[in-house]
């Protein structure tokens, strides 16, 4: 699939009215460690470029031209509530490595509906603190193996305060090895290895939801 610029500058409104982050000088990193593939990389150094010394970057600075070759690798998570993480566009990377399409999904049912709360009060998290998070995860392909993928998540400023928060995603795998996977859902499980990472605004003291997270 072909990321179409007109698609991923388009916009649309949303009953979720949300606050703006403040555009606030950051002194620190945004990755106290370095990702470990190259597309993560690239779109890390891209975000951080655009944001230089405010909170965060707005939606409409992100330029798809200067990340073009990966743009297969990118996806945009739009968080509409605690229960809806829209996947607005996703990049072909994402169907080969899951093996469907993800454009237009609820992005918290890709896990097991025991963990659909956790994934909504991470993708919550993440948009709305904001902060960053990173996570690897073991995908099942069809030939009964398993590779590690690498994501990260970077939030990005509403354009307008009728806009959803957006998650900029980039994922790759580890070993570089592209695998065609089969339909197996729900795909992904609980990982250790998820954190959020602080830009400037903190992190939660736990990535599991408290008690009155959705109630």
């Amino acid at each position: 699939m072909k990321l179409s610029l007109p698609r991923l500058f388009g916009r649309e409104t949303s009953g979720l009215s949300q606050a703006q982050a403040p555009a606030t000088p950051v002194p620190t990193a945004a990755f106290d460690l370095p990702p470990k593939t190259e597309v993560c990389r690239v779109i890390l150094d891209h975000w951080s470029h655009l944001r230089g010394d405010r909170l965060l970057p707005r939606h409409a600075d992100f330029d798809p031209a200067a990340v073009a070759r990966y743009l297969p690798n990118v996806a945009l998570f739009e968080v509409r509530s605690p229960e809806l993480t829209h996947c607005r566009l996703a990049g072909t990377a994402f169907r080969l490595t899951l093996g469907f399409e993800l454009t237009g999904m609820n992005v918290n049912h890709l896990y097991a509906p025991e963990l659909h709360r956790a994934a909504g009060y991470r993708f919550t998290t993440i948009a709305t603190q904001p902060c960053a998070a990173t996570v690897e995860l073991s995908l099942r392909f069809s030939a009964l193996q398993q590779s590690p993928h690498e994501l990260i998540f970077l939030p990005l400023e509403p354009d307008g305060a009728d806009v959803p928060p957006t998650i900029l995603v980039a994922t790759a795998g580890i070993d570089s090895v592209l695998w065609q996977n089969t339909a197996i859902l729900p795909q992904l499980e609980a990982s250790p290895t998820f954190r959020f990472i602080d830009i400037g605004a903190g992190v939660p003291a736990s990535t599991l939801p408290p008690d009155d997270f959705g109630r």
